[in-house]
């Protein structure tokens, strides 16, 4: 049964120290007293199966003192009390228990009682941890210090310090965004994380916490020099969706962390981890928005700022791939009128026109098929990144697919005198793709190699049948491609820089698509090829 209330609203942000917690009992329960929500120490504490909590209400969990509990929360947003909770076999088990009433549902924390502690401070902790991540989750800080100040304000009423440090990575360096009680000589604190910075690389590559009280090395490893010997250093990251984003660092000079102190302080920061964040990129939007109201006319600036923001919001790149796609009918349909028209013109349909007319039309009609050309590459493009393009996969004889796509551009090679040769081999070679998409890629690559071949040059295609794949080559002897832009030239708008490139009228997207497409189907391609010395791809495609 899917929870609801409280749990329901913050799941995504609650600390593993609960949720996934064997030790500590998380129950969420309505005003009859249903329960929604078990944790896993459910099943760990009282052997009821974690998939059917729904089943179960309070007086199956919670002794007869749980009938007064609920009176004294239609009076109370919150209450603390010693309760038995019940297991499976009907045998009690003494617990504290924290209550917390919201707008439909109660929230219950209970912490067994196995035998009595030495040190109660340290269960009461733990419960108390659970009132600063909910006052954490709830509050909506602005600006950006605010959260700062928040968060070493509900540190310090669990977990003591004497100074405290916040940084925040940008790239490979350490950068200060909040401090207390720390005096640095450097006001422009950068610190770049090293292999030698032993501590730092555990904290951000391994997202684990650190605990020193012996051998203090981490404030050296970060620079922060203290008129006083610490005598315990505790650090954890600050940690999105298992990214770390940042360090929180807490120093003592008068008593000790213990794991209790770091389960506190990890759940505190795992909680503010979102609203920092939050902060951060709303910053970015914030900026942004600026940079484009004031900077208009500084383009090139801003349009720079605005790319390095755009890094953090990929966003933006799915938007245009949709919006490309769905222009799609808007942008063909007048070109097709314009390239119709220019055509029945060039016919002299309408009647016979001068040398000079004739002349415009032509170079509207080549200037209307290079657009539609150029657009049709762009919505191709935009749907494969949007993840729009679809295959629509058939059996077909791969050989006859290759046959056609070379009478497609036989006129193209005649003009020029290009002998075009095709060595197929087996004419009973069959594939599972999508024959449109495959002739694309054929055409692609051989009007490509038209394309880039001189007059009374050659091109062959070769096909090859291999155990689960089929190989095929497109080879010319035209111009070549350098070494240096075999794999630029699959890159998006880019051409090997050559005289015939800059002549011909191209997008610059033809081996970008051809590569993508080959790659839907789970193929590869590759280039051999050096200048002066003719050109060879190659790509296979698996059979099925």
């Amino acid at each position: 049964m899917t929870s609801s209330g409280f749990y329901q609203e913050n799941k995504h942000k609650f600390t593993d120290l609960f949720v996934n917690s064997k030790d500590i009992l998380l129950i969420e329960f309505n005003k009859t007293g249903a329960i929604l929500y078990a944790n896993r120490a459910i099943e760990e504490l009282l052997d009821w199966e974690q998939s059917k909590v729904y089943e179960l209400t309070t007086s199956n969990i919670f002794d007869f003192r749980i009938s007064e509990v609920e009176r004294i929360l239609t009076d109370k947003k919150s209450y603390f009390c010693e309760i038995n909770l019940i297991n499976k076999n009907k045998e009690f088990i003494p617990s504290k228990t924290k209550f917390m009433k919201n707008d439909e549902t109660i929230v219950a924390v209970s912490v067994p009682l196995f035998g009595d502690y030495e040190d109660q401070k340290s269960t009461s902790k733990l419960v108390n941890t659970l009132d600063i991540v909910k006052e954490v989750l709830s509050h909506q800080p602005d600006p950006e210090k605010d959260v700062f100040s928040l968060l070493f304000e509900k540190i310090k009423e669990l977990v003591e310090y004497d100074q405290a440090i916040t940084f925040l990575l940008e790239g490979d360096s350490l950068v200060i965004k909040a401090m207390d009680n720390i005096k640095l000589a450097n006001r422009n604190y950068n610190k770049l994380v090293s292999a030698q910075d032993v501590n730092l690389a555990k904290i951000i590559r391994h997202r684990a916490s650190i605990l020193e009280n012996k051998s203090i090395s981490l404030p050296g490893e970060l620079g922060i020099a203290s008129a006083t010997v610490p005598v315990s250093v505790a650090a954890v990251p600050l940690t999105v969706r298992e990214m770390v984003y940042g360090v929180v660092v807490l120093i003592n000079n008068k008593h000790q962390y213990d794991e209790n102190d770091v389960k506190i302080l990890e759940t505190i920061v795992s909680a503010a981890s979102y609203l920092i964040k939050d902060a951060e990129l709303s910053d970015v939007f914030k900026m942004q928005l600026r940079v484009l109201k004031d900077n208009i006319r500084e383009r090139t600036r801003t349009l720079e700022l605005i790319k390095e923001q755009n890094k953090k919001i990929l966003e933006a790149d799915r938007i245009k791939n949709e919006f490309l796609a769905n222009m799609s009918h808007e942008l063909r349909t007048p070109l097709n009128a314009i390239i119709g028209f220019s055509e029945a013109l060039k016919l002299n349909i309408f009647g016979e026109m001068n040398e000079k007319q004739a002349e415009y039309v032509n170079d509207i009609h080549s200037s209307g098929l290079h657009l539609l050309r150029m657009i049709n590459d762009l919505l191709d493009l935009a749907k494969i990144e949007s993840g729009k393009m679809g295959l629509n996969k058939e059996i077909f004889v791969v050989n006859k697919a290759v046959e056609n796509s070379l009478n497609v551009v036989k006129p193209l090679a005649e003009k020029k005198n290009i002998d075009l040769k095709a060595s197929l081999g087996r004419k009973d070679v069959e594939i599972t793709a999508d024959k449109r998409k495959f002739q694309q890629i054929m055409y692609n690559l051989l009007s490509n190699a038209v394309k880039f071949t001189d007059e009374n040059g050659k091109v062959t295609v070769k096909l090859t049948s291999k155990k689960n794949k089929v190989e095929i080559s497109v080879k010319d002897n035209g111009i070549g491609i350098p070494p240096e832009f075999h794999e630029k030239i699959f890159e998006k708008f880019q051409q090997a820089e050559n005289s015939v490139s800059s002549k011909t009228s191209s997008t610059g997207l033809g081996l970008t698509i051809t590569r993508e497409l080959i790659e839907l189907h789970d193929g590869k391609i590759s280039v051999k090829s050096e200048k002066g010395k003719g050109a060879e791809f190659t790509f296979t495609l698996p059979k099925v």
